[in-house]
């Protein structure tokens, strides 16, 4: 009588064990569409950073440090 109880219980618990691997597996399966999305992102990124985009406007000249204030001349 106690065996029937007990494989009553386990059979009534198996499909939350299935439900949460599922959600586990899911879960699993976002966190690694993520990290490709992120990389993806990174490396697109580092792509459009690398273009040389000319800008409208004048082209002065660039500011650079004088070096008459340390004494080296």
């Amino acid at each position: 009588m106690v065996m029937g109880k007990i494989e009553g219980a386990v059979r009534k618990a198996r499909p939350t064990v299935r439900k949460v691997r599922g959600d586990r597996r899911r879960l699993a399966v976002v966190a690694v569409l993520f990290v490709l999305l992120v990389g993806g992102m990174e490396l697109l990124a580092l792509k459009m950073g690398s273009f040389d985009v000319p800008f409208a406007g004048e082209d002065g000249p660039t500011a650079m440090a004088g070096h008459t204030a340390t004494g080296a001349e």
